[in-house]
């Protein structure tokens, strides 16, 4: 299995990003699909760097892997790209949270909401926040 693993790395390109320890103990290679995903996403980006929804699956993909640090600025750039994208301001909410940055979290969650008052996801995340019930849909 190991060597499968390895084989396919080498093919693929992505050795460099986990070994093929790693991906077998990550659960028959959630990880390494993780990673995948991530080139395919990264791909996509560089055919087309003006399209928010793209940016905004690879900031989440890189979340999901803890990558938070590289995220943040692939979902300002889709704010920017595309201001009226709730998701891109979510996603972005919770990255700001998940890394300790509270005041950012809340401003971003705040628009997300102000975008789409029935976004439960930013709800539930501004919850987390404050430590309370969300604000109530209008």
């Amino acid at each position: 299995m190991l060597e499968r693993i390895r084989a396919w790395q080498r093919r693929s390109g992505l050795a460099r990003h986990a070994s093929a320890e790693e991906v077998l103990a990550a659960g028959a290679g959630c990880l390494w699909l993780e990673l995948a995903r991530g080139r395919s996403w990264r791909q996509a980006l560089r055919a087309g760097p003006r399209n928010p929804i793209v940016h905004v699956n690879l900031a989440s993909l890189l979340c999901r892997t803890d990558r938070r640090d590289e995220a943040i600025p692939l979902y300002l750039r889709a704010t920017e790209l595309a201001p009226g994208l709730g998701p891109a301001w979510r996603g972005l909410g919770q990255a700001y949270l998940e890394q300790g940055q509270p005041d950012e979290a809340r401003r971003t969650l705040l628009r997300a909401l102000e975008l789409d008052p029935g976004d439960r996801s930013a709800r539930v995340l501004l919850e987390r926040l404050e430590g309370r019930e969300a604000p109530e849909q209008p």
